[in-house]
């Protein structure tokens, strides 16, 4: 498990990477919608901000019984399979745009700044009870984070494909 430097460093490398592609695209490009996604890549950005919001961080928790990273390797793996589809919660939906850039870079900054704040001053092995995720039930606050990062993390790729596709 790492520590919460780790964690933070980690977070700030994807959120560079995510800035970073995101900044390739012009404004017409931001809200154009595409095969690779059926969402623009604003709405893209839009549902990552809301997935790491991370509300779930600051809810009711309770004892974790098990190694509080216990989980994250299965998360990795199903979340990293770039042939499985996933159809987004309906609380994540993104909405109709037009998006504008300074706006996208803002929502990720400011999502993700609340995200490191939460790593550092929440304690991360309790298990949160308010949410569970699927076929993976209840998860800590550490794995909360780890899988806000893999989900991140798949669509800086859906990303890089729409920019491919509107510049080729």
């Amino acid at each position: 498990m790492m520590n919460k430097n780790e964690l933070i460093v980690q977070m700030e490398a994807i959120t560079e990477e995510l800035q970073e592609i995101l900044g390739r695209f012009t404004e017409e490009q931001l809200n154009t919608i595409t095969t690779a996604s059926g969402w623009t890549a604003g709405q893209i950005a839009e549902h990552i901000a809301k997935s790491a919001a991370g509300e779930v961080l600051y809810g009711n928790t309770a004892t974790t019984n098990r190694p509080p990273e216990e989980k994250l390797p299965a998360i990795r793996e199903l979340f990293l399979n770039h042939d499985l589809k996933f159809n987004a919660a309906e609380r994540l939906l993104p909405g109709e745009g037009p998006y504008k850039k300074e706006q996208v870079s803002a929502i990720i900054d400011n999502a993700f700044r609340e995200l490191k704040g939460a790593a550092w001053a929440l304690y991360l092995d309790a298990t949160c009870t308010d949410r569970e995720v699927g076929m993976f039930g209840q998860l800590t606050r550490y794995e909360w984070i780890g899988l806000i990062l893999v989900h991140t993390q798949r669509h800086i790729q859906q990303l890089m494909n729409v920019y491919a596709l509107l510049n080729t």
